[in-house]
């Protein structure tokens, strides 16, 4: 996910925002659905921020819609392979 969105190891957590958001908008997706989701799983999200309050289940779901959507939509513009590591 970091390659491909850009981020490098020196970007901070608000590199990394403008980054997802960049690209996820790029894609014609709802920032407001996808961005957080993936920022959540990028450690990119404030600690404070409301998502981390949501039920683990929710969040979960939301994570996995979120992934899945980008899956799709890039799979669209190009073919894809994704490897996944440590699913639990």
């Amino acid at each position: 996910m970091r390659q491909y969105f850009g981020i490098a190891g020196a970007d901070d957590a608000t590199a990394i925002q403008g980054k997802v958001a960049g690209r996820i908008v790029a894609l014609s997706g709802d920032t407001g659905r996808f961005v957080e989701p993936i920022l959540a799983l990028l450690r990119a999200l404030p600690a404070d921020h409301p998502f981390h309050a949501l039920p683990v289940k929710e969040r979960r779901q939301q994570v996995a819609e979120s992934l899945f959507w980008l899956g799709r939509r890039v799979a669209a513009d190009r073919p894809l392979v994704l490897v996944m590591e440590d699913m639990q």
